[in-house]
């Protein structure tokens, strides 16, 4: 869609605005705002509710990023929201300490941890000013300091230039976001949904390609497990502790140390982070499986690639000559298995599986040749869809990144949303 633009413009005079239209005005965010830090009350638990009814106590991981009110997952009870500073319907909440501008908004009196700062409109603005938050996120970003964690103080909050229109530009301007925002949100929502599914149709693959195999064809048997039913007859099964070797070969330093964070979920794909990790590892060579047993739902499980060691919470699998360790390890991710170790976790804060446990667990040995087509098979599809997947991933980031540069230029005045006509009726919030 082409933007018309302002008839004249001048410098604003500040580097993240640039250029504004001539009649606009440039104001420091704390002349035109009353702004707060929150508060966290003592642990007592006398001053907490776990649920409704109590005062909303917000904290950065209740902002969704989205047009939608954040809701509190905490509420306070009378004592503490005495202690607590009270922010009215309407304010925008920042998160200023550790992911700096994260943005959302309250739509009834609530209050926040000390992690956030409430932005309430001195001039009934609430909107224009969420937008412009939003408009700024990189400037908040470069005023943050920290060695450890990034804190954006309250001064240098207040002292951000924003551009100030007239009431009735401000309004326009917000109403105009609000909508186009809205259909954007929708449209990756929609993407996301996708993505879920065809996740789902990935997992599904894997779970019969190595429960019932590739031939449709083929007597089956009972395999007297319930949770994995039918399997060919002339398949094996057996318990997982008899078919490979738990690893325990301490390992004090390795050229590579894999922890939880280095594996994504659900794809067992390796992934690099800039955390050093320290302690003994588990020393593992390539081929080697290793398996999350700390949260085991979120299936955190890699066929080594390279030798290393293992930091942390992972049993360490080696797979016997009857096994290749590709068919295991598309075993160990697929959903059934996971489901049923997560079953069996202790542990309520940092769920975690036994190995007495695990170990005792059925899985299916198909002959070597046939483990070695079935996971062919799984290679070739699950690859299709890993495309399809990154790029639906690409389109959400585009949509991203085309959602900051809109309430940019709109708040900026790069471009000019006067004339467009606005539903008169809509769903959105």
């Amino acid at each position: 869609m082409k933007y018309p633009r302002y008839p004249t413009y001048k410098d604003s005079g500040v580097e993240w605005i640039g250029k504004v239209p001539r009649e606009w005005k440039i104001k420091k965010l704390k002349s035109l705002t009353r702004i707060q830090t929150g508060i966290t009350p003592p642990t007592d638990k006398s001053y907490y509710y776990s649920e409704e009814p109590g005062f909303p106590w917000i904290k950065p991981d209740d902002i969704e990023e989205s047009l939608y009110p954040s809701k509190a997952s905490k509420y306070l009870s009378k004592e503490g929201s005495k202690i607590v500073k009270q922010i009215d319907a309407g304010s925008t909440i920042v998160c200023c300490i550790g992911t700096i501008g994260k943005l959302g908004y309250v739509d009834s009196v609530a209050s926040t941890n000390q992690q956030i700062n409430s932005v309430k409109s001195l001039s009934g603005n609430d909107k224009f000013i969420y937008f412009a938050l939003a408009a700024c996120r990189k400037e908040m970003e470069s005023l943050a300091s920290g060695n450890v964690i990034q804190i954006l103080n309250k001064k240098k909050l207040g002292d951000i230039f924003v551009p100030l229109p007239s009431d009735l530009e401000m309004t326009n301007i917000a109403d105009y976001l609000k909508t186009q925002v809205s259909k954007i949100n929708k449209l990756a929502n929609k993407i996301k949904n996708f993505i879920d599914v065809i996740k789902e149709k990935r997992q599904a693959i894997i779970t019969h390609a190595v429960t019932k195999g590739l031939d449709h064809s083929v007597p089956m048997k009972d395999s007297g497990v319930e949770w994995i039913g039918k399997i060919p007859e002339y398949w094996k099964l057996k318990r997982l502790k008899y078919v490979v070797k738990l690893v325990n070969d301490k390992s004090e330093r390795e050229t590579t140390q894999i922890a939880l964070e280095n594996i994504e979920s659900w794809s067992g794909k390796y992934l690099v982070t800039d955390d050093e990790f320290k302690g003994d590892g588990i020393r593992f060579q390539s081929g080697d499986i290793l398996f999350g047993k700390l949260r085991p739902y979120l299936a955190k499980v890699y066929l080594a690639a390279f030798s290393g060691a293992a930091v942390g919470d992972f049993f360490v699998l080696r797979s016997f000559s009857d096994v290749e360790s590709n068919f295991l390890f598309n075993w160990l991710i697929n959903r059934e298995f996971i489901n049923m170790v997560n079953s069996a976790t202790y542990g309520a804060k940092m769920p975690r599986i036994d190995w007495g446990y695990m170990g005792e667990l059925f899985v299916t040995i198909p002959p070597k040749e046939e483990q070695i087509k079935i996971c062919d098979t799984i290679n070739v599809k699950t690859s299709q869809i890993d495309a399809l997947i990154t790029k639906q991933y690409d389109i959400i980031e585009h949509l991203k990144e085309y959602k900051t540069s809109l309430i940019t230029q709109a708040v900026t005045g790069k471009i000019d949303v006067r004339g467009f006509t606005l539903p008169t009726t809509s769903s959105d919030n």
